[in-house]
């Protein structure tokens, strides 16, 4: 569907999805370009843009705590190697689901970040329109983050106001250009359609908060970041010797784990059970954490962050993709408890427990590694660097091999496809399937919606009937 995006014009064909598909409309044309220019740009542009996404949450810490701690950004770009890799391959890989959810992502954390920066007196003229344009951007994105970002500003810049007594100019200015963007987004009449042809109409609550909390984001998508982050919190208990909150913290860290390598199912029961144990054991935590940093960022995330998923009851369009935001929300959280470890030692630890959410092979060396530093001191510094640098390339090598397991079938169902649009006196093609499901988004064999879009792709006729090895034909 969207590879034929924007081949009868892209701004015609992005005010007419306007109408009957989203409001996205800067996300829409910059989709459209980067569909004319082909997939290999994207493809050199993904690396880089990864890196700046973990630049950003780097940055973002270091504004709240006043600080610069370069290993924060190692930390960062290893959180970022956990993503589970069916949000990737719908978030990250498919250049049309980035468009819509790394790209915002990237402006909300410039945004973010934007909106920390106006609080500062005393900046120059340049700096203001530029961070001012940055907050703009980020509500003018798609709707979760654009009311993510949004609500980040109100909050963030309301605390601010209630101290000063005063709204500056600068924040009125910004806020209503902001809401602009935002109505600009959610108030687009394609919003409503396409929620009407999918709405979950008749489903009741309760289904989709199960669906929603066991299935979309905390049991396949958040686990790692939610055992790295009860791990730290374990930790932190041990050392202050409140026995009690270490033994429930370091359970449910083991039932994370559990959940994150498949080794314990996650049933609704249960995971409701270790929501409750995080609840009581990290909150605790976070606030003595964002104590320093400024309690009103954590209270700002976590209104966000909620909104953002709660959003998602309303409708069924949904899925892996759609938590991304919640994650990114996650490593930051991950990340302000890392930036107040105050020892290498302590760093050290966090690396360990990174190590083992990526993999348990890995977890296992870093345990190792982790034994031998306390004999040689001097070792720490470049085993946490060492482990960092593992865990972001054990985290990348299945994907990559995944990926490269599919190139044959990819391959040969492109060829196919332009063969048939070659071919006036061809009447049948024969398509492979993946090798590996997991490591693509989609293929044609899917009756209706990506078997039409796979024929207006590459122009298959529709008297040429499309086979898969081991299915029926359809014609």
């Amino acid at each position: 569907m969207y590879g034929c995006f924007g081949r009868d014009g892209v701004f015609s064909s992005v005010f007419s999805y306007y109408r009957t598909g989203n409001g996205r409309w800067l996300i829409n044309i910059l989709d459209a370009l980067q569909l004319r220019w082909g997939r290999v740009p994207y493809l050199v542009l993904t690396p880089w843009l990864l890196l700046l996404l973990g630049w950003l949450l780097y940055r973002l810490i270091c504004l709240m705590s006043g600080t610069k701690k370069p290993v924060l950004f190692g930390f960062a770009l290893a959180l970022l190697a956990l993503i589970d890799v069916q949000m990737n391959r719908e978030s990250v890989y498919w250049i049309t689901g980035a468009m819509n959810y790394m790209i915002p992502g990237l402006f909300l954390l410039g945004g973010m970040i934007g909106t920390l920066r106006l609080k500062e007196e005393g900046l120059e003229r340049k700096a203001m329109l530029g961070f001012g344009g940055l907050c703009v951007l980020s509500c003018l994105t798609m709707e979760q983050f654009s009311l993510m970002a949004f609500g980040w500003m109100l909050l963030v810049w309301g605390e601010d106001c209630l101290r000063r007594r005063a709204l500056p100019r600068r924040y009125a200015a910004v806020l209503l250009l902001s809401a602009l963007a935002l109505a600009s987004i959610v108030l687009a009449p394609g919003n409503s359609v396409r929620l009407g042809s999918a709405s979950g109409q008749g489903i009741p609550l309760i289904f989709k908060v199960n669906d929603l909390i066991c299935y979309d984001y905390y049991s396949m998508v958040s686990t790692a970041f939610l055992f790295v982050l009860e791990g730290l919190c374990a930790l932190r208990f041990l050392r202050k010797r409140k026995w009690a909150a270490a033994v429930m913290a370091a359970a449910n860290a083991l039932l994370l784990l559990g959940f994150r390598n498949a080794a314990v199912h996650a049933s609704f029961k249960l995971v409701c059970l270790s929501l409750l144990v995080a609840f009581l054991t990290m909150i605790p935590v976070l606030i003595t954490v964002f104590r320093r940093l400024g309690l009103i960022y954590l209270g700002a995330m976590t209104v966000i962050g909620l909104g953002s998923q709660a959003m998602l009851l309303a409708s069924e369009l949904w899925g892996f993709r759609t938590s991304f935001c919640w994650v990114l929300l996650l490593i930051l959280l991950d990340l302000a408890v890392v930036e107040q470890l105050p020892t290498r030692e302590e760093q050290l630890e966090g690396a360990v427990l990174l190590a083992m959410a990526v993999h348990p092979l890995l977890g296992l060396a870093a345990i190792a590694l982790w034994g031998l530093c306390m004999l040689r001191k001097r070792c720490i510094a470049p085993v946490i660097g060492l482990l960092l640098i593992a865990a972001v390339a054990v985290g990348s090598l299945d994907e990559v091999w995944g990926y490269q397991g599919n190139r044959a079938s990819q391959l040969a169902i492109v060829e196919a496809g332009r063969a048939a649009a070659e071919d006036p006196e061809l009447t049948e093609i024969v398509l492979p399937h993946y090798e590996e499901s997991m490591f693509g988004w989609s293929e044609p064999g899917i009756p209706g919606f990506q078997e039409e879009n796979y024929r207006n792709y590459y122009g298959v006729p529709e008297q040429v009937v499309i086979r898969f090895s081991d299915t029926q034909d359809r014609s």
